[in-house]
């Protein structure tokens, strides 16, 4: 095999915030510490030289002293930056800067995939469906809302694993959407106000890139057992309490339906330029449409996590998620 180091990237949950001030148990859009060390130490079990390097703060440390790595060194990039609205790109930029290869889409298409209303309109030119939505920015924005139909779903636009999103984001009447507006922009600077679609919570993963995918795989998020809902949404707490229900999609969607929403993933992934890993997330009716939701150039790839759940779901280990990983980035980087 060509690498020979492998770096592991990644700001931890513990540096930030905790978003659930119910649980004295961290919760916001990073990988924990345990996540972390975990991905070295099952990285190294599959025979590499393997290293936590740090965030974002170490990144630029090491542009600033012009640290060079040797040939076939390979960092995979776990960090979803720091705490600015367009986080998500910084650490794709620091790696460009230092020119040294990396696991994970670049700056450019995880900026596109941190911004839902952006990217459901990019991928309209490839006829991917989504709901009808508009961009909130100030309390006056709300006039454009009559454009769009009741019930509605309203959600911080460039926030990801549900910040920002409870059972009242699910709006039946405008007088709830204005209270609610009103108390999601003392947080969050950009909302997005959608047509809520009800059908079947689809998501789907995956690893490797156009004409080489090496996983595309998908479950069905439940809840209390069900699995199709008309006025439910999966906020905060069920996300961070554990409290889905999670199964592959083979007992519930034909085969042809289970086909379009892989073909449509990775359409999308090629599309926007995606690169080895992402997850992308739909609604699906009881008639067969497919909704584009959102996607995540950087999900979560924890034992805890839907790709965790998938990997017991279809009986192999996680460390073979982190050697897919690595197989996917080695190929596009160096052609092995």
């Amino acid at each position: 095999m060509k690498c020979k180091k492998i770096y592991i990237v990644g700001n931890s949950r513990e540096e930030f915030k905790n978003l659930i001030e119910s649980t004295e148990k961290s919760y916001n859009d990073h990988p924990s510490k345990t996540s972390l060390s975990l991905a070295t130490e099952l990285v190294s079990s599959l025979g590499y030289q393997v290293e936590y390097f740090g965030g974002i703060k170490d990144l630029i440390d090491a542009y600033q002293q012009k640290i060079s790595f040797p040939p076939y060194t390979l960092f995979i990039n776990f960090s979803d930056g720091l705490e600015q609205p367009n986080r998500k790109g910084q650490s794709a930029m620091l790696l460009e800067l230092l020119n040294v290869p990396f696991a994970g889409s670049d700056a450019c298409s995880r900026l596109i995939a941190g911004n839902k209303q952006f990217a459901k309109e990019i991928l309209r030119n490839i006829n991917v469906y989504s709901p009808k939505g508009i961009l909130i920015h100030k309390m006056e924005d709300l006039e454009k809302v009559s454009s769009l139909s009741y019930p509605l779903m309203i959600k911080p636009n460039r926030e990801g694993s549900s910040i920002g999103i409870t059972q009242k984001n699910y709006i039946k009447t405008p007088e709830d959407l204005k209270n609610i507006t009103k108390l999601l922009l003392e947080e969050f600077n950009e909302l997005l106000v959608e047509e809520y679609i009800s059908g079947y919570e689809v998501t789907n993963f995956l690893i490797g890139n156009p004409q080489r995918f090496i996983l595309n795989d998908i479950i069905l998020n439940g809840y209390n057992n069900q699995f199709y809902f008309t006025n439910f949404i999966f906020g905060i707490n069920e996300k961070s309490g554990g409290k889905r229900n999670q199964i592959t999609p083979e007992s519930i969607l034909p085969p042809e339906t289970i086909r379009t929403i892989h073909n449509t993933s990775e359409a999308i992934f090629e599309h926007l330029g995606m690169r080895d890993f992402t997850r992308i997330d739909y609604r699906l009716t009881k008639e067969g449409k497919l909704y584009f939701i959102e996607l995540n150039g950087n999900p979560a790839i924890s034992q805890t996590s839907e790709l965790g759940t998938l990997s017991r779901l279809r009986g192999f280990s996680f460390q073979e998620i982190y050697a897919k990983i690595i197989n996917a980035a080695s190929y596009r980087i160096w052609g092995e």
